[in-house]
């Protein structure tokens, strides 16, 4: 949700975080980008009100598959520091000399957590992590080649 209200903050008239307002879970919007919030402003902060923001989420379908070595994790949530080791993507907030540049990585709340299962050490396998519906910042699949450390 804070890299959302970094992004809204970044392109509006107000600076905004989430001790002033709320975020829906994102929906999917079919009018002018793929995803839908509706920031609600709270009232014991002075702001009041709500308005619809409509940005695209980054499908994880495009990303390169990424290599991982298991070891002793047994969850995908287990994985994600591997994972993150190259950002999903880099995005830059503000304009001009006011820019910030962020890297896009995975967070527990973005992904469905699955076990990986068993594997043979020195084995490969394929699988993909999904995206949670209610991930604020990516969609689809990201495919794994999970490669079982050999001791």
């Amino acid at each position: 949700m804070e890299r959302i209200l970094d992004l809204i903050s970044a392109i509006g008239p107000y600076d905004i975080d989430k001790s002033v307002v709320n975020l829906s879970a994102p929906q999917v919007s079919h009018v002018k980008a793929n995803t839908l919030v509706v920031v609600d402003g709270l009232l014991s902060s002075g702001y009041y009100g709500n308005f619809p923001f409509r940005y695209n989420r980054r499908a994880l379908d495009g990303v390169t598959e990424r290599q991982v070595t298991v070891t002793t994790e047994t969850t995908y949530l287990e994985l994600l520091s591997q994972i993150n080791t190259v950002p999903i993507f880099t995005y830059t907030v503000g304009s001009f000399n006011e820019s910030l540049k962020k890297k896009a990585l995975l967070l527990p709340q973005d992904i469905v957590n699955q076990q990986i299962g068993t594997l043979e050490p020195g084995s490969t396998t394929n699988v993909v992590l999904r995206a949670a519906p209610t991930s604020y910042l990516f969609t689809g699949v990201l495919k794994l080649r999970l490669v079982k450390a050999v001791p």
